[in-house]
């Protein structure tokens, strides 16, 4: 019988082909055209697909995944070039063209939710960081964790439906207080999706603030609901 090292390398092929299959047809491959107008001289959506596809199939680190890349074969993307700079380059192509992407997302969303009564769900989560340097912009601040002590961290929100298909995300710095972000994540998801005729959130005590209530029953959609 053939080695269990050649037995996952086989199935992590099967896999991946699978999700390339699944990427294109889903109307991911549309981010090449965001791309397409930059002046990268890598091919970033190549290497958000590797990403993704490492992180459903075996999630590593950007270093290890240039070792699960060793194991695999991927249509269109010479797996053997990519470099740790390429992965981290690409992650800030990502960043810098983020309402780009942001557009083509939701728009392959938006067949997928329902139009008539959306049920979402709206939740936060801090997200522990480590290290001590600071950057520019930098959203890692000192707030309450989740195990109730302070840590430093990042906190993020996702709005999903009933089905549990995330449709919103946003990062937000670590020390920020749940309750304010609820109305503009609200109206972000609006904006992205203006065709949803009605809302019903479902969201925890944290944020369903008094404020939050009476800014909420004031939001009119387009069908007037």
């Amino acid at each position: 019988p053939a080695p269990p090292v050649e037995f996952e390398s086989a199935r992590a092929l099967g896999n991946v082909w699978v999700l390339n299959e699944l990427w294109e047809t889903r109307g991911f491959g549309e981010l090449r055209r965001v791309f397409r107008k930059t002046r990268h001289s890598i091919n970033v959506e190549a290497l958000i697909r590797v990403m993704v596809f490492n992180r459903l199939c075996d999630p590593e680190s950007k270093l290890g995944m240039l070792r699960w890349l060793e194991t695999v074969a991927m249509p269109g993307v010479d797996v053997e070039s990519i470099t740790h700079q390429h992965l981290l380059r690409s992650m800030d192509a990502l960043m810098d063209h983020q309402p780009e992407v942001d557009d083509v997302i939701a728009g392959l969303l938006r067949p997928l939710i329902d139009q008539e009564l959306s049920v979402v769900f709206y939740d936060m989560t801090t997200i522990r960081a480590e290290g001590h340097t600071q950057q520019e912009g930098d959203v890692r601040r000192f707030g309450m964790a989740k195990e109730g002590l302070i840590a430093r961290q990042v906190m993020l929100g996702v709005v999903q439906t009933g089905d549990g298909l995330p449709i919103y995300h946003e990062v937000f710095a670590g020390n920020t207080a749940e309750s304010p972000t609820l109305l503009p994540t609200l109206k972000a998801v609006l904006a992205r999706f203006p065709s949803i005729r009605r809302v019903v959130l479902v969201a925890d005590r944290g944020l369903l603030s008094l404020d939050n209530l009476d800014a909420l029953s004031e939001i009119r959609l387009d069908s007037g609901e």
